[in-house]
């Protein structure tokens, strides 16, 4: 189990000269369901500044990975998601989900290394809205 705060600080934007920073909660929590051993995330950003000026919530994202051992270290398949929890001009207003895929190499001693993805799909919110606030 794990519980982070972090401060992810932008210092400008492609074709735009403005910075952004947010202070992020994130926690991972293991657990056990019947045979299998999962990872659940929850990542939950608040804005400190942005290029429009909002500052406030942004959506909350989550995920839970099924985990399987390894020889090399360990891998996991299962969904994530976000939530259109932000406040306004710092949410996307849509519910998506989608497949999330990781792997985490520790065969060696001195360095693990890994990969992390995942994919995003709207099923409900507001139509009009783009994907990205």
């Amino acid at each position: 189990m794990s519980f982070q705060l972090n401060d992810w600080y932008t210092a400008n934007f492609h074709g735009n000269d403005d910075s952004a920073n947010q202070v992020v909660f994130r926690a991972a929590i293991p657990f056990a369901l019947g045979s299998t051993n999962h990872i659940f995330r929850v990542t939950q950003p608040y804005v400190t500044s942005s290029p429009s000026g909002a500052t406030g919530l942004a959506d909350t994202t989550i995920f839970d990975l099924v985990v399987f051992g390894a020889p090399w270290g360990r891998w996991g398949v299962g969904v994530s998601g976000t939530m259109p929890t932000g406040q306004d001009g710092l949410t996307t207003d849509k519910w998506t989900a989608g497949p999330a895929l990781g792997f985490v190499n520790s065969s060696s001693k001195q360095i693990n290394w890994g990969l992390f993805a995942q994919t995003f799909f709207s099923f409900a919110g507001t139509a009009a809205r783009p994907m990205s606030a």
